[in-house]
């Protein structure tokens, strides 16, 4: 049974971790510590220079990280006081924070954030170092997006981006757009078997199955005519599909999708534009599943797109 009031004496909780029975919480300027077992807080950690703490990680030897977005910073836990951990000029808006061996993963949310959290530059994905703060950007997380959360997954990392509705998975060698939403999700989570999406304004907690699919990849024109062309793909926003005699067409919420392909070598060559954005030519890796197309831009180095087989 889940209980209506748990815990009370908190002004804007945001992330949490858990560690010996207890739940640290960022809460505005305060770090709350509660005894699970007694459903109480029994200390409050203030800092007078945080703008507002977000998110929390703990490593299993007790160490906490503590985010605070608009400050740009990233706290610890000291003495029972707070202090500043990491003040980078690389990441500008900590966002997201995650404990992964003697890393800390930070998804940024960005640039030039402003009250209305919206920021010019979209943020990346960095491991810092626990040891010497050395940071370095994950190259398959560069300017992913305005960034949330994130939790680890096999080999990667999901990562949210709620302003543009979007999860992303991010491994040592591509990026992946997984999910497009119906909300933002910020906070994620998952048990290595479900994704669990927080919806933003969505009033509710989606699940998700962490299905591990083999994908095979698409490396001449004679295969993409036999098991792809003419077919739909695409997403709840729209679909779209590469006929057998060169066209592309298709609308996506509510913006015509216009086009020709061919093949360049073992990559899809396209050229297009959707409603009066010009798309330009670009050689695409495909890769497919029986009931799935992956579309990964610039030769393979550029981001995936995931559409499902629309009938």
């Amino acid at each position: 049974m889940v209980e209506e009031k748990w815990i009370e004496g908190l002004s804007g909780p945001c992330g949490s971790d858990l560690y010996q029975g207890k739940l640290y919480v960022a809460d505005q300027k305060f770090v709350r510590i509660i005894d699970v077992e007694k459903g109480k807080i029994i200390k409050s950690i203030k800092s007078e220079t945080a703008v507002s703490l977000n998110d929390v990680s703990i490593t299993s030897e007790g160490k906490v990280f503590i985010s605070d977005v608009p400050g740009g910073k990233i706290y610890t836990i000291n003495n029972n006081k707070l202090e500043i951990w990491l003040e980078s000029a690389e990441i500008h808006h900590p966002n997201g924070v995650l404990v992964q061996g003697e890393d800390l993963i930070v998804v940024d949310f960005g640039k030039e954030m402003n009250a209305k959290s919206t920021t010019d530059i979209p943020g990346s994905v960095y491991k810092v170092n626990i040891s010497n703060k050395s940071v370095k950007l994950v190259s398959t997380g560069k300017k992913l997006g305005k960034l949330d959360g994130v939790v680890s997954q096999d080999r990667g990392l999901f990562i949210s981006a709620p302003f543009t509705k979007e999860i992303y998975f991010v491994d040592n060698n591509n990026r992946y757009l997984i999910k497009n939403s119906p909300f933002g999700a910020a906070d994620i989570n998952s048990d290595g078997k479900n994704l669990y999406l927080p919806y933003i304004f969505g009033n509710k907690v989606a699940s998700y199955k962490i299905v591990k699919e083999k994908w095979h990849r698409i490396t001449s024109k004679e295969e993409y005519l036999k098991k792809c062309a003419d077919v739909y793909y695409g997403e709840k926003g729209g679909k779209s599909v590469a006929t057998k005699n060169g066209i592309i067409k298709g609308n996506f919420d509510g913006k015509e999708l216009k086009g020709t392909w061919d093949w360049n070598g073992t990559f899809f060559s396209r050229i297009s534009t959707i409603g009066d954005i010009d798309l330009g030519h670009d050689d695409l890796v495909i890769e497919v599943t029986p009931t799935k197309m992956r579309l990964t831009l610039q030769k393979g180095a550029g981001i995936s797109v995931v559409y499902s087989k629309k009938y």
